[in-house]
């Protein structure tokens, strides 16, 4: 039987095209492309195989040769000529970065208002250490260590602050965040205002997404104000008083937190049902947050924390004594309890034996304690059972604190600046606006 032909000659021309492909029959195997090709292209195909051989050859020799004569000296010098070229080349991409970095660090100074800036930091060392430490002196003969650690502490918060930017490793500028919280929030512009007489606290805005806002007020009777895209919706009667209010971004409603009942308020239809009944009959439902379906709540007067499952009809799931999420000895209360949703963090406000507060932070998932909060007291001690706070969800994942005044919080709950702002509670609303609760009403700023 005659063998198969291996078809046509497949050598095609040096653009690689069909066009140029010859037409012979193939007699051969090529053994340089494992291809059929004629008796013609298979000469030519050998001819280009003997060029390889013949430079692999030559580089052989090159190198034997080479070898044979390479000393120290040669080696040291071969490097050292890499070594420049390379420095060489890292010196001019240094020379870039910096004149991009000083660029840009002359134009971050530049929105810098120093003069605030330095205000506002010479009066919060008036207030919060100098006339601290002069009140010690002259009314204490026995001034306790952990008052002056705690007057020390906030020194060093201010000296950090005064360190204006930050360069990290890869060549980042930072700007120093008591600064941000200067530009960005001492200068908020002033969205809108509501009029709103005998609101005690309880205020929550949706703060993912939407633009509402519930607020508690007392008179002329207990109700409910809802505020939607700045306008006021409806004012819906509720039986008891309110002592927190908190989003649900997974359900779309608002939880209330009465005595002894929880509500839920759904702003679609402006429905408050009742949902859930105080299982712990000698406690305050006292304050709560939300993360996906479940529900922490906070009771008052043993400050214990309860995890339910509202979706479940309340199931709950785990219970944290107060020995569990208080760490130091003579913390005193829980004043909120506050959920970043997008970083699984549970912050809560607590309050010392020393009567200044501080916030920690939880992992969500275990409430495992991330970070013990720096100590700061407040201006107003009138509402000494209560310190409200808001997750910012900006970059940094600060969280701000509302006690009469502004008190900015890094994420690690260490203070990085104060700032005067009347009011006792505050709230995000869809990310970029912030709303403070005093007792003349709401006032919301555009960040």
């Amino acid at each position: 039987m005659d063998p198969l032909p291996l078809g046509r000659c497949n050598h095609k021309n040096s653009l690689g095209t069909s066009l140029g492909q010859c037409n012979r029959w193939a007699i051969l195997v090529c053994l340089h492309c494992n291809q059929g090709v004629c008796l013609e292209h298979h000469k030519i195909h050998q001819h280009e195989i003997q060029i390889r051989a013949d430079k692999l050859n030559n580089r052989i020799n090159d190198l034997r040769q080479i070898l044979h004569r390479l000393t120290y000296e040669q080696m040291i010098d071969n490097s050292q000529e890499k070594l420049n070229r390379w420095v060489v080349k890292c010196k001019n991409e240094i020379d870039l970065k910096h004149a991009y970095m000083s660029k840009q660090l002359s134009n971050t100074i530049k929105q810098v208002n120093i003069d605030e800036f330095c205000s506002l930091q010479i009066n919060n060392i008036n207030h919060y250490i100098e006339q601290p430490l002069v009140d010690l002196l002259q009314t204490s003969n026995n001034i306790e260590i952990k008052q002056v650690e705690s007057l020390e502490q906030q020194l060093e918060q201010i000296q950090n602050m005064v360190s204006f930017i930050q360069i990290t490793d890869d060549g980042e500028l930072k700007l120093n965040q008591s600064i941000s919280l200067n530009n960005n929030y001492s200068s908020l512009l002033l969205f809108s205002k509501h009029s709103l007489n005998n609101c005690p606290g309880a205020m929550a805005g949706s703060s993912l997404s939407h633009n509402y806002l519930l607020i508690f007020q007392m008179k002329p009777y207990f109700s409910l104000v809802f505020i939607e895209n700045n306008k006021l919706i409806s004012r819906t009667p509720i039986d008891s008083f309110v002592y927190d209010i908190c989003w649900s971004e997974s359900t779309q409603i608002f939880l209330i937190a009465t005595e002894q009942y929880i509500y839920e308020f759904k702003p679609l239809n402006n429905c408050l049902l009742q949902s859930h009944k105080n299982s712990q009959s000698t406690q305050i439902l006292w304050s709560l947050a939300c993360y996906l379906t479940d529900i922490y709540i906070v009771y008052k007067p043993d400050m214990i924390l309860c995890q339910y499952d509202f979706k479940k009809s309340y199931e709950k799931k785990t219970q944290w004594n107060k020995s569990d999420i208080m760490c130091e000895k003579g913390d005193q209360i829980i004043g909120c309890i506050r959920i970043n949703e997008q970083k699984q963090i549970l912050a809560l406000s607590i309050k010392q034996i020393d009567n200044q507060w501080r916030v920690d932070l939880f992992s969500i998932n275990n409430i495992q304690r991330l970070h013990h909060g720096s100590s700061f007291n407040i201006l107003n001690e009138n509402n000494s059972w209560r310190c409200m706070m808001t997750p910012l969800l900006n970059n940094e994942n600060q969280w701000l604190i509302q006690n009469y005044e502004s008190i900015l919080l890094d994420e690690n709950s260490q203070v990085v600046n104060r700032i005067d702002h009347n009011g006792y509670n505050v709230t995000l609303i869809n990310r970029d606006k912030i709303a403070f609760l005093d007792h003349n009403g709401i006032q919301i700023y555009q960040r």
